[in-house]
């Protein structure tokens, strides 16, 4: 008799344990850590780290991409799910929204000339808002609402309109350092900064009226000549490096030391071979990637002869 009784609540400990490991779990709010099979989310209402542990087949990237990237911490990911006896939670839909990026190149504009439309964010989840005044730390805080762009020292007769477009006609040359808070319709939300170059208007000289009126004076025609045949100059072909996948991945920070376009290799100066290929996904143009001394982050598989073929890299 005591045998069973102790087998029946056994069972039924069992029972509460497998309930609770059951249970479900709603949570959102900015990933602080990406592993292999999971991330840590900072949960936006009650500030817990919650491990979320979720497959491709249940998630949604807003940003292109399914893959699991580095680039996701510090992005805003919504999930439900079930809840592990260890407290960490298995997610049945996981959603990951991009995170708010502003252009990071000077904005060229001059002084009464408009500047047409021009997008100052490279991602965000709309709908934006914008409002333009002078920065006060009390003004920053009270702007702290969903949906919302905050511009200050925007230049005179220039301002960011609701999507986060710069047009206008500056009226004063000047560097100027606009303080952007951007908030999107998700919580995303971002303080940084862009630059705006707004150079001299171009001098127009005019001649002075003349009562007599100026001689006219045919040219002379100039001589035809007909330049020389340019040489042909057969291009050395790039050197080839063969090489094949080792399906391991590999990732890394480093220094660009050269990039060649023809053979599209980025070398760094630690010597490491960077190799760039249709699928490889970046924010930036191939002309900032080959900007001698940039530093750079990367992600990709390792090659039989040492280097890496791209899937990412970024201005680190």
């Amino acid at each position: 008799m005591i045998k069973y009784v102790s087998s029946l609540v056994f069972a039924i400990m069992f029972l509460f344990a497998g309930a609770a490991q059951a249970a479900t779990i709603t949570g959102s709010g900015f990933i602080t850590t990406v592993g292999a099979d999971f991330i840590v989310v900072s949960d936006s209402t009650t500030g817990v780290n919650q491990q979320v542990f979720y497959t491709p087949a249940v998630t949604t990237y807003l940003g292109g991409t399914t893959a699991p990237l580095k680039a996701w911490a510090h992005e805003y990911a919504t999930y439900t799910g079930t809840t592990n006896l260890d407290g960490s939670a298995t997610a049945t839909n996981l959603t990951v929204y991009p995170a708010i990026k502003f252009i990071l190149a000077p904005t060229a504009a001059q002084v009464g000339v408009a500047l047409p439309d021009t997008n100052i964010m490279t991602s965000g989840t709309a709908p934006f808002t914008v409002t333009t005044r002078v920065a006060t730390a009390a003004q920053v805080a009270a702007a702290n609402l969903p949906g919302t762009v905050e511009s200050y020292n925007v230049p005179a007769g220039m301002t960011i309109s609701a999507a986060g477009f710069l047009s206008g006609t500056p009226t004063t040359v000047g560097m100027y350092n606009v303080t952007v808070y951007a908030k999107d319709a998700i919580g995303n939300s971002v303080t940084s900064a862009i630059l705006i170059q707004v150079s001299a208007a171009p001098v127009v000289v005019v001649p002075p009226p003349s009562s007599t009126p100026a001689p006219v004076v045919t040219p002379t025609p100039a001589p035809v000549v007909t330049p020389a045949p340019a040489p042909v100059v057969t291009p050395t072909p790039a050197p080839t490096t063969s090489y094949t996948s080792t399906g391991k991945k590999a990732e890394g920070t480093g220094v660009i030391a050269s990039y060649d376009s023809v053979a599209k290799a980025i070398t760094l100066t630690n010597g490491v071979v960077l190799r760039v290929v249709a699928t490889t996904r970046t924010s930036l143009n191939y002309g900032a990637l080959s900007s001698i001394g940039a530093s750079v982050q990367y992600k990709g598989i390792k090659n039989t002869d040492a280097s890496v073929t791209l899937s990412k890299i970024e201005l680190n």
